[in-house]
C-alpha cells in the first residue's frame, strides 16, 4: 500500500473490459456467420478511456475435404479518452482470409486487412488515418507423439 498521499493519487486506475459474442455454424453448407459486441472503461489519475464496438463475421468453406476456407469481418468502434489529451473517434475494420491446404499436414494463406479512422476531435488536431497490410503465410502441422 502506498502511504505517500502524492504518490498515491497517481497510482488509483481501474479497468473494466467484457465482450459477448454468438456464431452459428451451417455443416450442410459449410457457412458460419458470427457477431460480438465488446467495450472497456479504463480510469487513470490523469484520464481514462472508453471504447464500445461491434464486430460481424462469416465464413465458408469449399472444395473436397474443406481445402479452400474464405473468412471476413468487419467491426466498427466508438473510442474516447478523457484528461489532458482527450479526443474521440470512430474505428472501422475489415479483413479477408483465404487458405489453402495443400496437404494434411501444410497450408498456406493470404490475408488483407484494412482499418479507417475519423478524425480525432477536441484536443487532437489530426485528420484520421487509413491503413492496409496483407500477410502472406504458410503452416506445417507436425505430430510429436501418435
Amino acid at each position: 500500500t502506498d502511504l505517500n498521499a502524492f504518490t498515491q493519487e497517481f497510482s488509483n486506475n481501474s479497468a473494466l473490459t467484457g465482450s459477448i459474442s454468438y456464431n452459428l455454424t451451417f455443416t450442410g453448407s459449410n457457412l458460419s456467420l458470427g457477431a460480438g459486441i465488446t467495450g472497456s472503461k479504463s480510469t487513470i489519475s490523469v484520464g481514462g478511456s472508453d471504447m464500445i464496438g461491434l464486430n460481424l463475421n462469416g465464413g465458408r468453406t469449399f472444395l473436397k475435404e474443406d481445402a479452400l476456407s474464405v473468412n471476413a469481418s468487419v467491426g466498427i468502434s466508438r473510442v474516447s479518452t478523457t484528461g489532458q489529451i482527450a479526443f474521440s473517434s470512430t474505428v472501422f475494420n475489415e479483413n479477408i482470409s483465404v487458405g489453402y491446404s495443400l496437404s494434411d499436414a501444410d497450408n498456406i494463406s493470404l490475408t488483407g486487412y484494412a482499418t479507417q479512422s475519423s478524425a480525432g476531435g477536441n484536443t487532437l488536431d489530426n485528420d484520421g488515418f487509413s491503413e492496409f497490410s496483407v500477410q502472406v503465410g504458410y503452416g506445417r502441422s507436425f505430430n510429436i507423439i501418435d
